[in-house]
């Protein structure tokens, strides 16, 4: 990213790096020089690639917008990039071009999860930027240390006094791994040396983010006194380092690079500098000992380069013609240590020119000569014992001087020891069997040789014995597991056997016994032995043996086995018991059919022989398709054996083809006999009704229906029912149809009519039916003189006929859970139970707070945590069954969307795998953002097109919708409070198969692809209203002494009083058809404010007369416009004994210790309790009660230290010839 020249202020260190006096050295009178980490090349190495020109005083400047937009472009001249863990410059396998190309926006902008690689950068759109910048970004494949090198060369023409060096450090991405930007200088592109001024630490980050637009720290420094030569190389290096590693790392680059040089007139004091000599310490035998002198120098030296040896205490000759060991015009130099020279530790070397002598290397060498003698000797020194096969105790040769070694043995203690042992070259050896001629005992001996000087020694000989290994033949199993009882002439399953054996060499023979058979691999069994042939001293194999008896006895033999290694080794003992064959039952007749009814037969059968098994039963077995059997049809039993027997047959249907056989049953299973078949006598008719029923509903439900029948002239009544509007089916006369008032489960005349009634009764209760569901009826007279095939149906007269249709339940709200537990508690621990994967990486209340949004805030505390493949769990509500929609809204907040997966779904109850209404979320095509979708049943969903943030919190709410006519599950996020949208977000249909049977269970799962997020204010309800509630409205700031109401000729009175009031402005009465719609009927002003006891009536005149039930409440309103309701009255229709007996709690939900009123119907003058249960059952609350009237309102608070939770309130009477138990639910939250 280019820049402005950096302000005065700007950061600039000027350094400087003096040589210091060696102890032991003498150096001539030099200027002291200047490195830091930039030093000058000589001219010594050529370099491959052309260096960056240093022509003039004028700044040179790198923005590397040369690098264009290509992810492979070329690097700025003089530039390389290396991998090498030491680099250098020209190494033969650095690089110049980058791998990869990435911008800090829009498309192609660096992720989180970028490939790692050598970047062309860019401040912008990688495609339009032409702000470039050189970099790195790592990955587990493509790790550090990376590099950046250059390359700068004088061409001033003058030496170049001081040079000052500025360049930025751009950030593009943050990563969770510490990095560093490492700045060296080298004098030849090998060596090098960190200038800490130059070089910037990024420690670790919370995650690998994108930094837009990219982050700049800005470095500037001066090398002053560098005197670098006309036509001298300076070398320069960036480096990226991770700690610890490559991943997660920081993407960084290099740009805006400054170079600025400032000459001198001075001309440069040449030196020479000795470099790092290696190969001590030297032996130094009658032939001297070679060394390798490497150095660098500066200035213009010409002519011969010397090699000056020290003596032994680092000191040179004055003189630095003398001593010299060797001679050249370059760098190094090949010298040679004169033989005479004597034996030392701190001899130094330099060189030396006409012009300059250099300093000396670094570090102290070491001259040995040769030694005069040398010994070896072998640790441990006892003689050693083992099988051929084997080995011994490790040895160890330890000798008098450096030395290389071979190990020898011999048949003789005393050798000659001319056999080596090959590969056995270290000072340590592990004796081997294999190393060794056959079974006996050699002598080994350790032959030491010298490093320097070459002199061999000879250790004392150890005693090592080899011996012969036994062989061993092993079998599993042995002995084989009894065969048990086979039948003669067959064969039992076949059982396997392993062979293993070590140190054998001679062919191993197994042989069957009479009675038994064997094989190998999937062969065909026999009764020939087998053959096994070991390989290199180890047999491993196996093979099959089974049972095959010729006589009926017990069996108890073995496998023969054989082997020359093994005279005496042991057969396999096998065992089984042969039994005589058993056959199925012979019949030989089935008996014609006799003694024919309308409804009854007689018929039989012989059943010759038994097949060696005792017949256990025996009948005969009777049904309308031909070969009926047990298992499908209608049977007798007539005892057990064989003989020739008869059997009544009953229960038929006249005037019917039937088909008969006789079956008899033994332990070698089931026969059956020739087949007859007869047709049963027909049934009269019985007289034809002339007139059929009316019918009337009553006690209309969401689920089942009252149907009474009036009128007709038949003795019995046959009701159908279908669900649609036209039921056009009639029953067949002589024809009995089984009835169930539970819809769907009678019998069905035609497909999907079903009998609800067939007989005398006149009235049904229909249940089983769902809600919101036109139905059908037709109702048929009909006479059947008690007979079965005598139904003689009215056909020819109009059926009864009505058509009805069920109201929707209704809204009642199924489950909250605002997971306010501990945190780190598990949500196992709390009412949900785990489906898949219990305990494995467990779902449990999160450390971090809980979520909130907008006027949709659950209690406070945590959230449900899904973090990582795992536990899946669910909790249960009361089931819907099809008909009935299913609202879910929750809260979720996504840290990093992955691949698409679904994290929430409902499911019947108990939930098996019918998962449906499937919530899912999926990384987007914007980094960092996220989508949610939407699936009935499949691993397939369809995502909502707007994109969303990472880490921000979003409401969902869910609806599903299925029964006969499909499944609709919809989604929207982020909706409105209590009205539902009436477009989704994302909507998924499905055919009619895929719908459960009931909806009552809510599951979070997490998955292996999982998303970490937190989820948190989860409510499941049957209306939206429910499910995303608006905020809750204020109780009456009224102290309300009661609230009734009852029917007059006229319409209804409505009553309230109340203790005090605050600010009220006005009551408004209103009132409902259904308890969930109220509208405003009358209006009556309030007192204000007043702790006086007010009472109001007001009289109301509803338009659908006295018909319907009624229900009221009360909405006060303040003087600044709020508005606050009461609890709600119901009345009877008018001319009813009273309201149908039932208990109500408002509100519902409600906030746990809060005011709340129990509305008890049907109950007057009766005692009874009171009582709260929770989901387990366990009782926390009991109270007396006693309603003075039939719709009675009572004051109700329970302990306010009740979690939150659904909870049953059931009201028990408790006197003599006390009347059924009433319950309803309470939703309690906190």
């Amino acid at each position: 990213m280019s820049r402005p020249p950096l302000p005065a202020a700007a950061l600039s260190v000027s350094v400087r790096l003096f040589f210091a006096a060696m102890p032991r050295f003498t150096f001539p009178p030099a200027p002291l020089l200047t490195m830091l980490t930039l030093l000058l090349a000589t001219g010594l190495l050529s370099p491959v690639r052309a260096q960056l020109l240093l022509p003039s005083t004028t700044p040179v400047t790198t923005e590397f917008s040369t690098l264009g937009k290509s992810a492979t472009a070329a690097v700025p001249t003089g530039f390389q990039l290396s991998k090498a863990a030491l680099p250098e410059y020209n190494a033969a396998a650095n690089f110049t071009a980058t791998t990869q190309a990435a911008g800090s926006s829009g498309a192609g902008a660096v992720t989180g999860s970028s490939t790692g690689g050598t970047y062309n950068f860019a401040s912008g759109v990688t495609a339009t930027s032409t702000d470039r910048a050189l970099g790195f970004l790592t990955s587990g494949g493509y790790g550090s240390p990376l590099h950046i090198l250059l390359a700068a060369k004088n061409t001033t023409g003058s030496p170049i006094a001081s040079l000052a060096i500025s360049f930025d450090i751009e950030q593009y991405r943050t990563g969770s791994r510490a990095f560093d930007w490492q700045f060296f200088t080298s004098p030849d592109g090998t060596t090098w040396t960190e200038v800490p001024a130059g070089s910037q630490n990024f420690p670790a980050a919370a995650a690998n983010t994108p930094v837009n637009p990219p982050a700049t720290t800005a470095k500037s420094l001066t090398l002053s006194d560098l005197n670098l030569a006309p036509n001298a190389i300076a070398y320069l290096r960036w480096s990226y380092v991770g700690s610890g590693g490559g991943s997660n790392s920081h993407g960084l680059a290099l740009d805006n690079l400054v170079l600025t040089a400032s000459t001198s007139t001075t001309p440069i004091t040449p030196t020479i500098t000795t470099g790092t000599i290696t190969g001590s310490p030297f032996c130094v035998p009658t032939a001297g000992a070679a060394v390798s002198v490497p150095f660098t120098s500066t200035g213009t030296l010409t002519g011969t380069f010397s090699a000056q040896l020290s003596n032994a205490n680092g000191l040179f000759a004055a003189d630095p013609t003398q001593n010299l060991i060797g001679s050249g015009s370059g760098s190094p130099l090949s010298a040679t240590i004169p033989t005479a020279t004597p034996a030392g530790n701190g001899y130094r070397i330099r060189v030396v020119n006409a012009a300059a002598t250099g300093t000396a290397n670094m570090s102290d060498l070491t001259l040995n000569p040769a030694p005069t003698r040398n010994s070896v000797s072998i640790s441990p020194a006892a003689a050693q014992s083992f099988v051929a096969t084997g080995q011994g105790t490790s040895l160890t040769a330890t000798p008098a001087a450096a030395s290389a070694f071979a190990w020898l043995y011999a048949t003789s203690a005393t050798g000659p020891f001319t056999t080596a042992i090959s590969g056995a070259t270290p000072a340590t050896y592990t004796p081997r069997g294999a190393d060794f001629g056959p079974a006996g005992t050699y002598y080994l001996v350790a032959r030491a040789t010298s490093s320097c000087g070459g002199v061999v020694a000879t250790s004392t000989p150890v005693a090592i014995t080899t011996t012969v290994a036994q062989p061993t033949l092993s079998f599993l199993p042995a002995p084989v597991p009894d065969f048990g009882r086979v039948a003669v002439g067959g064969a039992s399953a076949a059982q396997t056997v392993s062979v293993s054996s070590t140190n054998l060499s001679q062919p191993v023979t197994i042989t069957p016994p009479p009675g038994f058979e064997i094989r190998t691999g999937t062969g065909a069994f026999s009764c020939c032995a087998l053959t096994f042939m070991p390989g290199g001293g180890t047999l491993s194999a196996s093979f099959d043996v089974r049972f095959t008896p010729t006589v009926a006895q017990a069996y108890a033999t073995m496998l023969a086995v054989a082997s020359p290694d093994l005279p005496t080794a042991p057969g396999i003992d096998v065992s089984g018991t042969g039994v005589a064959p058993i056959y199925p039952a012979t019949i030989s007749a089935t008996a014609p059919a006799t003694a024919l009814t309308a409804t009854t037969a007689t018929s039989g059968g012989t059943i010759a022989t038994d097949g060696g098994s005792a017949v256990t039963a025996r009948g005969v077995v009777y049904g309308l398709s031909p070969a009926p059997t047990l298992a499908e049809d209608e049977f007798t039993q007539a005892g057990e054996g064989t003989s020739t027997f008869t059997s009544a047959l009953s229960g038929l249907a006249p005037n019917t083809l039937y088909y008969a056989r006789t079956y008899a049953t033994t332990s070698a299973g089931t026969s059956y006999g020739p087949q007859i078949s007869f047709t049963t006598l027909p049934v009269p008719l019985a007289d034809e009704p002339t007139q059929n029923p009316t019918l009337t509903a009553g006690n209309l439900t969401p689920r089942d229906v009252l149907i009474t029948l009036s009128g007709g002239n038949g003795a019995k009544h046959l009701l159908l029912v279908i669900q649609g509007p036209d039921l056009a089916a009639q029953p067949t006369d002589a024809t009995t149809y089984p009835a169930s008032a539970v819809f769907g489960q009678g019998a069905q005349p035609t497909p999907g009519t079903f009998v609800v009634l067939a007989g005398v009764k006149t009235a049904v209760t229909v249940s089983g039916l769902s809600p919101g569901t036109e139905y059908s009826f037709a109702v048929y007279d009909y006479n059947d003189n008690n007979t079965a095939g005598a139904e003689n149906y009215l056909l020819s007269a109009p059926p009864g006929r009505l058509t009805l249709t069920t109201p929707s339940p209704p809204a009642g709200l199924l489950l909250t859970d605002d997971f306010t537990y501990p945190a780190g508690e598990l949500l196992t621990a709390h009412g949900w139970s785990a489906h898949s994967g219990g305990g494995s990486n467990a779902i449990r209340a999160s450390a971090a707070a809980g979520l909130s949004y907008d006027d949709y805030s659950p209690a406070d505390g945590p959230a449900a945590a899904l973090t990582a493949t795992g536990e899946d769990v669910n909790r249960t509500f009361e089931s819907q069954a099809p008909g009935t929609p299913v609202y879910v809204s929750v809260l979720v907040n996504v840290s990093q969307a992955k691949s698409a997966e679904y994290f929430l779904h409902l499911g019947p109850d108990p939930i098996g795998s019918a998962f449906r209404a499937r919530v899912f979320v999926k990384a987007a095509a914007t980094a960092g953002k996220l989508q949610f979708g939407i699936s009935g049943s499949s691993g397939t969903a369809t995502f909502a097109p707007t994109e969303y943030d990472e880490n921000a919190t979003y409401l969902l709410t869910l609806r599903y919708s299925f029964g006969p006519a499909g499944t609709e599950t919809r989604l929207y996020v982020n909706p409105p409070a209590a009205t539902e949208p009436a477009q989704a977000d994302a909507v998924s249909t499905e055919a009619a198969s895929t719908a459960p049977t009931n909806i009552g269970s809510v599951a979070l799962r997490q998955s292996a692809g999982q998303s970490p997020m937190l989820l948190d204010g989860l409510r499941v309800a049957t209306s939206y209203e429910l499910a995303r509630p608006a905020a809750p409205e204020a109780p009456l700031p009224v102290t309300l002494l009661f609230f009734s109401g009852e029917r007059t000729a006229t319409g209804v009175r409505l009553r309230w009083s109340t203790a005090q009031q605050v600010n009220a402005r006005e009551f408004q009465l209103q009132r409902s058809p259904d308890a969930r719609s109220f509208t405003t009927v009358a209006t009556v002003p309030a007192a204000g404010t007043t702790t006086s006891a007010h009472s109001y009536v007001a009289l109301d005149s509803p338009p659908v007369g006295g018909a319907s039930a009624l229900y009221y409440r009360l909405r006060q309103v303040d003087l600044d416009g709020r508005a606050h309701y009461s609890h709600v009255v119901a009345l009877a229709p008018a001319g009813s004994a009273a309201l149908p007996a039932g208990l109500s709690v408002a509100p519902n939900p409600a906030y746990a210790g809060a005011p709340l009123t129990l509305t008890l119907r049907g109950r007057a003058g009766q005692a009874l309790r009171l009582e709260l249960l929770d989901a387990t059952g366990r009782i926390h609350h009991r109270q007396p009660l006693r309603a003075a009237t039939n719709a009675e309102q009572l004051p109700l608070r329970l302990p306010a230290h009740l979690p939150a939770g659904l909870y049953l309130l059931r009201v028990i009477g408790t006197g003599p010839g006390a009347a059924a138990p009433l319950q309803t639910r309470l939703m309690l939250t906190r």
